[in-house]
């Protein structure tokens, strides 16, 4: 095929996909740009969701009316300078590609005057081409309002949820900014009504009161070596522990950080808010178009402090306490000391320790201790390839392996007595999480929730004709008191279920086929395949002891040899082979 250059309307639309999905994604670039500008009020304003409209109108430092054409144009900003600016980025925007990519697929107006300045102006946009830019009087600060978002990718549009979803994002966007800026006056009105107006002068404590809805929540700063992580928590409760993350000032998800509350919090379920600060050069935020996933240039010493602290705040730390840390070691660099995190990525499940990883693959089922739930030879066939026996290239029980390290792409090199192991993490993650799952499942303990879930008239008749399938998979329910669609609940989940970020209801939807019947094959299948994302990536660096617990555990498994999906997890390479490609005698 002919390779050829896309044409400049082409490229800048999918430049704008890379950046704007969704009106929430619009409402967070302009939030950030008005932080940056110091406002202490900001508004926004939705129309059906952010779809037909949305406005943003703040109170900062406001755009020069010569500069707002060049507001709008590509790799615009007033953020950086120079590449080095790059390595200690201290502001929420710096890419100047925000603006430029909602006017590209949207109606843009632009109101501002600058602070000091005796005129403002306007430009208005459409589809990314300015069709008028002259001076307006205004107000100092910046109103930008977007009309009729992805009006020429109407593919994109038909993706959008329904007003009411996309509400609901752009609300818990603001009430998150509001938790680590809780100076500034936020509101949000949609169709007319006010859905979130924060008092002036709040602090942090009454802004988490707010969007918890609890009392006094604890709370604890920790800091080693430069960085400093302020940490918050509602308390015990039964269920999912939402984590809200800021570092920075930047609102992002990441998997190590998760990890390190998991690890330090252990069964104490609650609501949790952590706020990372760090010097501006050990902070990589020119990782993601939408700059929502960062690189720390040392995540070990991040995810130690985090995890450390998490632990002593459950211990018993109570609102307002500051400890610091010494002797956090630098994980990306040193062995870790304690418990590695990823052991506890997923719940072990005892059994046998395995004799040999020579024996056969005979499925190990597990006796159901819930009436009517399903066995677990049914659930969990044989999956992919290279199941049964080690292959000849499979290393043989040899439990004096010395690792040796960790190869460029992400692959752990072990200096075994018969030869070189080469150990494929992702994979072998794959096959622990996988195996744990599956000893684990259908023992009947179930997760009760604090608060019964309704559940809608739509599922009602199916879940009342497959209830006794569905409580076998560890659901539970309560019927209303008459024979009606309206007022069943929904009071449990099975208990791994609630380890991952899924709404009982989803949980629910997945438990049940396309034909409207519970299959639990379906469910295990699913859940598999998210324990599978949930497992390391290759590339991620690991230490001595990470690499030395994973073999381990892998070493436990039944088919330790492949991954669920058939892929290798690892293969030897001989000392005679290893001599006779470089010409030596392999004696």
């Amino acid at each position: 095929m002919t390779i050829r250059r896309l044409s400049e309307d082409v490229f800048q639309r999918i430049a704008a996909g890379e950046v704007i999905e969704r009106p929430v994604s619009v409402c967070k670039e302009l939030l950030e740009n008005a932080l940056d500008a110091g406002a202490s009020r900001i508004s926004v304003t939705l129309l059906q969701g952010g779809k037909t409209s949305l406005i943003v109108e703040d109170d900062g430092c406001g755009i020069p009316f010569d500069e707002l054409p060049l507001a709008l144009e590509r790799h615009a900003t007033s953020k950086i300078f120079s590449l080095e600016d790059l390595d200690r980025i201290g502001t929420l925007g710096f890419r100047g590609e925000a603006l430029a990519s909602i006017a590209t697929v949207s109606l843009l107006e632009i109101r501002s005057r600058a602070t000091g300045e005796d005129r403002g102006g306007m430009i208005r946009s459409e589809g990314g081409s300015v069709v008028l830019h002259q001076p307006l009087p205004c107000p100092e600060g910046t109103r930008i309002q977007v009309e009729e978002l992805f009006f020429n990718l109407p593919a994109r549009r038909k993706f959008l949820r329904a007003p009411g979803a996309e509400t609901r994002r752009v609300g818990q966007l603001i009430q998150e900014m509001g938790l680590i800026h809780p100076e500034v006056r936020l509101t949000l009105r949609s169709e007319g009504r006010v859905l979130f107006d924060t008092e002036p002068g709040r602090d942090t404590e009454r802004a988490l009161r707010d969007h918890w809805g609890c009392g006094a929540a604890r709370s604890l700063s920790v800091s080693s070596g430069g960085v400093e992580a302020e940490l918050w928590w509602s308390g015990p409760k039964e269920g999912r522990t939402p984590l809200v993350l800021f570092a920075n000032g930047r609102r992002i998800q990441d998997s190590s950080v998760r990890g390190a509350l998991l690890a330090g919090a252990g069964t104490c379920g609650g609501d949790w808010l952590v706020v990372l600060r760090l010097p501006p050069e050990d902070l990589d935020v020119n990782v993601h178009p939408a700059k929502t996933e960062v690189r720390f240039r040392r995540p070990g010493e991040v995810f130690d402090l985090v995890r450390r602290g998490v632990a002593k705040l459950v211990e018993g730390g109570t609102f307002g306490d500051h400890w610091v840390l010494p002797g956090v070691p630098d994980l990306s660099s040193s062995p870790s000391s304690g418990e590695p995190y990823r052991e506890r990525t997923f719940p072990a499940s005892p059994g046998p320790t395995l004799p040999s990883w020579d024996r056969a693959f005979p499925q190990r089922v597990a006796e159901p201790r819930t009436t009517g739930a399903p066995r677990l030879g049914s659930l969990f066939p044989p999956l992919g390839r290279g199941e049964g026996a080690p292959s000849s290239r499979a290393p043989s029980l040899e439990p004096e392996a010395v690792y040796l390290g960790q190869a460029q792409r992400g692959y752990l090199l072990f200096d075994g007595p018969s030869g070189l192991w080469v150990l494929d993490p992702h994979a072998a993650q794959e096959r622990i999480l996988y195996e744990r799952l599956r000893d684990s499942w259908g023992r009947g303990t179930v997760q009760s929730l604090a608060v019964p879930v309704d559940l809608p008239g739509s599922l009602a008749p199916t879940v009342e004709s497959c209830r006794r399938d569905l409580e076998g998979l560890g659901f539970r329910f309560q019927a209303p008191p008459q024979e009606t669609p309206e007022g069943w609940k929904v009071t449990g989940i099975p208990h791994l279920l609630a380890l991952y970020p899924l709404a009982p209801l989803d949980w629910l939807r997945l438990a049940l086929a396309e034909e409207g019947v519970a299959d639990p094959a379906t469910l295990v299948k699913r859940v598999a395949d998210r324990a599978c994302k949930a497992s390391l990536k290759l590339g991620e660096r690991l230490q001595e002891e990470e690499a030395r617990t994973l073999l381990r555990d892998l070493r436990a498994c039944e088919t330790p040899y492949a991954c669920p999906h058939g892929r290798p997890t690892l293969f030897t390479l001989s000392w005679e082979e290893i001599a006779s490609r470089l010409g030596r005698s392999s004696s």
